[in-house]
C-alpha cells in the first residue's frame, strides 16, 4: 500500500466531512420549506436519528430494506406531525418545542437501538484462551519505554496488587460470567 502522507490526510478528512455531512444537508432542505411555511423546527436532528434508527431496526429484523425506509419516513412524518400539531396551539414556542423533540427522538433511538448496537458480547470467551501477537517494529513504535513507577513507590507507598495481564485476565472472566444477566445482548447476537 503506497504512504500518500499529509495529502492522505486532507483527502480522508475531505471524504469524510461529505459523507457525515449529507444528512444534514437533507436535514437543512427540510427545514428550508418548513420555514416558509412559518415555522422553526430544531427537532430535526432528533427526528433524523430517530428515522436512522428506526429503519435500521426495521430493516434488520424484517430483512426488508425498503420496509426500513418507510418505517423511517413514517418516524419523521410522525415528529412533523406532532411538532406542528402543538405548536399551533396558543402559547407554544416553536424554538422550545424543537428542542423538546430533538431531545425526545435522539433519546428514544439510543434506547430503542441500543440492543442493535451494542458489541457481541457472547463472543468473549474465546479471549480466555487469545494470546498477543507481537510482530516487527514498525516506523513510529517505541522501542522501549521510559515508564516508572518507581517516584509512586517511593514518595506515595504505591504498590501494585495486580499486573496489566492478570488484571486483564480477571476483567474478562468477569464479563464472561456476568453475561447472562444482559438478556437483550443474547437476543440479538443470535438473531
Amino acid at each position: 500500500m503506497t504512504e500518500l502522507g499529509w495529502a492522505g490526510v486532507l483527502v480522508a478528512v475531505a471524504g469524510g466531512a461529505v459523507r457525515v455531512s449529507t444528512p444534514y444537508l437533507f436535514v437543512s432542505l427540510g427545514e428550508t420549506l418548513t420555514e416558509k411555511s412559518g415555522r422553526v423546527n430544531l427537532g430535526l436532528e432528533g427526528t433524523l436519528v430517530l428515522g436512522a434508527m428506526s429503519a435500521y431496526g426495521v430493516a434488520h429484523l424484517s430483512g426488508s430494506p425498503w420496509l426500513g425506509v418507510l418505517v423511517a419516513g413514517v418516524a419523521g412524518a410522525g415528529f412533523g406531525l406532532v411538532h406542528g400539531a402543538v405548536c399551533s396551539l396558543a402559547r407554544v414556542n416553536d424554538i422550545a418545542m424543537g428542542i423538546a423533540l430533538f431531545l425526545l427522538g435522539t433519546g428514544l433511538a439510543f434506547y430503542l437501538g441500543k440492543p442493535f448496537i451494542e458489541p457481541v458480547a457472547p463472543r468473549l470467551p474465546h479471549l480466555r484462551t487469545a494470546r498477543a501477537v507481537h510482530r516487527a517494529p514498525r516506523r513510529g513504535d517505541l522501542p522501549r519505554s521510559l515508564a516508572d513507577i518507581g517516584k509512586a513507590v517511593k514518595l506515595l507507598g504505591y504498590r501494585p496488587t495486580f499486573n496489566i495481564d492478570s488484571g486483564l485476565r480477571q476483567t474478562i472472566d468477569w464479563y464472561a460470567e456476568n453475561l447472562a444477566a444482559v438478556p437483550h445482548a443474547k437476543k440479538v447476537a443470535h438473531a
